[in-house]
């Protein structure tokens, strides 16, 4: 495979991968496996799928485990499919594109970003949403700057309810809340529009004395 002669001849510690969409699933799945089989040190992992990939693109992203700086992987999937990884990812960023209901955050919770780029409402419930934020601040999860598009802006409330002894803070594009984690971190959990997001405290008010 010329895979293995190129790695094998240019023997460089970090691989940055970047899968177009006329990539077929099956082949970016074999290359995936071979170089996790080989160890190799994978940086960055990119794909973009024009069509439902639910057949491979969750054995994809067992593979992508152990990358370590930046997911993007943009596809479409069912609104019934369901993710869910069998160990946490290492990524300090993840992005993901066209939708998000696949998704299980817990599992990505030790990636420091998470960006999802949704083009459909996503069918998450303010319930879980709220076990989310809940289980999230009594962590010690990496995660501290989320952006989720395309939530209903009416959900807000429940979606923080009984998260902070404050309540809900408004400015004119903006309602949010601060909380405090378990290892005394300062956070604060918002909407804006359509998007629902975590950033640090201090952030915030950085954001803040911009406007």
């Amino acid at each position: 495979m010329l895979a293995h002669h190129l790695l094998d001849t240019f023997k460089k510690t970090f691989i940055h991968i970047s899968f177009s969409d006329k990539t077929q699933p099956a082949w970016a799945l074999r290359f995936m496996k071979m170089l996790n089989k080989r160890q190799a040190s994978i940086r960055s992992f990119r794909y973009y799928i024009p069509s439902d990939s639910s057949e491979f693109i969750p054995r994809i992203l067992d593979e992508c485990t152990e990358v370590t700086d930046t997911i993007w992987i943009s596809a479409d999937f069912p609104d019934d499919f369901n993710y869910v990884s069998p160990r946490p990812f290492k990524a300090t960023e993840l992005h993901v594109g066209k939708t998000g209901n696949w998704m299980n955050l817990e599992n990505f919770v030790n990636c420091r970003q998470i960006e999802i780029h949704s083009y459909k409402t996503l069918n998450w419930t303010p319930q879980s949403w709220n076990k989310f934020f809940r289980n999230w601040i009594n962590s010690d999860a990496q995660l501290e700057d989320l952006r989720c598009e395309k939530i209903e802006e009416s959900d807000f409330p429940l979606m923080v309810d009984g998260l902070s002894d404050e309540g809900i803070k408004h400015s004119e594009y903006y309602e949010w809340i601060e909380v405090k984690r378990r290892d005394g971190s300062e956070f604060v959990i918002g909407r804006t529009f359509n998007r629902v997001f975590i950033e640090t405290r201090v952030k915030h008010l950085e954001a803040w004395w911009r406007q």
